[in-house]
């Protein structure tokens, strides 16, 4: 009588892929703190107020309520700048992660037809 081995699970195996990660405290914070980066760059228009580019009335003043950075020496809240400056450089780290992951499967294709 043959009892065949169950095939292996993957540690990609979404279900436990997802149960390892919840159990992980380190990662639930580290993707917490990502959500609220992203969200706060993606919203950054109603979170941070007006335009980055919007002058204020007193340059160089320290951070309080209504600039949580302070402002600049023209007057631009630095919050607002910060947030709306997150929306580049988030687009940029996707366009360079999408375009070097799509490289790399046609480079990898390429050599695993042609060897």
């Amino acid at each position: 009588m043959d009892h065949a081995a169950p095939p292996a699970e993957s540690v990609w195996h979404p279900p436990s892929f997802f149960l390892r990660f919840a159990r992980n405290r380190a990662a639930l914070a580290g993707a917490l703190v990502l959500g609220v980066l992203v969200g706060a760059a993606l919203f950054a228009s109603s979170v941070g107020g007006a335009s980055p580019r919007a002058m204020g009335e007193i340059p160089l003043t320290p951070p309080d309520r209504a600039h949580l950075f302070g402002t600049d020496d023209l007057g631009r809240d630095i919050w607002t700048g910060v947030l709306h400056g997150a929306r580049v450089s988030l687009f940029v780290g996707v366009v360079a992660a999408t375009t070097s992951g799509i490289i790399g499967v046609l480079m990898g294709s390429i050599a695993g037809y042609y060897g």
